[in-house]
């Protein structure tokens, strides 16, 4: 049975989750890596703010996946997916001479229907690196996270 079409509604909190393909540490925190991540991100997250479609409230880039709390205010959440998962596989193959995909196809998407679950998801997206034992303090986690940008 196929799985039914995802419902996008505008003025949505959301909380997705983006796996790298295979699992693998294409996202690993090292220097280059994080710059690469932090102006893909920024270069598409400002683009749809700054048009009033999306705005990003916590994330986070694990070795193998990301997170990202945000509010989809028009309704264009599969496009901010796609356009951020693109322009990321082609920064990070041009950083390390590969070509293809970087992130499996699809990604987990809850919707937040509270204030509780909201803030249940930005605590998790925030301990993340220290939930899986990378670090002891958030603070701590060298990848990209927006506890770096409190």
């Amino acid at each position: 049975m196929a799985t039914p079409p995802r419902q996008i509604l505008p003025k949505q909190l959301f909380y997705v989750t983006a796996r790298t393909v295979t699992r693998s540490m294409r996202l690993r925190p090292d220097p280059n890596t994080v710059r690469t991540v932090a102006y893909c991100l920024a270069v598409v997250s400002e683009r749809y703010r700054r048009l009033g479609k999306l705005v990003l409230h916590e994330f986070v880039f694990m070795s193998n996946h990301y997170h990202l709390l945000g509010t989809d205010i028009e309704g264009c959440l599969p496009y901010f997916v796609r356009d951020l998962n693109a322009l990321l596989s082609r920064a990070l193959n041009a950083l390390r001479g590969l070509s293809g995909s970087n992130f499996e196809k699809g990604y987990g998407l809850v919707r937040v229907l509270s204030g509780e679950k909201a803030i249940e998801h930005a605590a998790h997206t925030l301990a993340n690196p220290v939930a899986a034992g990378l670090v002891a303090r958030a603070k701590e986690w060298p990848g990209l996270s927006s506890v770096d940008m409190k």
